[in-house]
């Protein structure tokens, strides 16, 4: 939403809702199963889940600078002048949210070197 002020147009109470949906592999282990084998995938999808909870962390400080950029945005004299920049300014922290991502996935090699590795 936006609104007019002094012929200038801003945001008004920009909010930024994020949604995660986290897909991790399931497994029931049949009652014959080596337990050593057991042991090894309930190690792995612990560090697995905290790894993309590392990703979810990424992903909702990004929506946090969002909305407080969005909040800083200044007066502009057209509503699509508005928009553009609020865009442009979306556009940018999500940029930096995947370097970030990047740099989070090369530094644990996946995960794995937080031992969500299988077998």
């Amino acid at each position: 939403l936006w609104r007019q002020i002094d012929g200038n147009f801003a945001l008004e109470k920009p909010k930024v809702v994020v949604t995660i949906d986290m897909t991790l592999p399931q497994w029931t282990a049949p009652a014959t199963a080596d337990k050593r084998l057991v042991n090894h995938w309930q190690n792995y999808i612990l560090a697995l889940r905290k790894h993309e909870n590392g990703h979810a962390l990424i992903g909702t400080q990004a929506a946090r600078d969002i909305e407080q950029k969005l909040l800083a945005l200044p007066r502009v004299p057209t509503a699509d002048a508005l928009k553009e920049l609020a865009e442009s300014t979306c556009q940018q922290v999500l940029i930096e949210a995947r370097a970030k991502e990047k740099k989070f996935d090369k530094k644990t090699d996946h995960g794995m070197n937080d031992g969500a590795r299988f077998p």
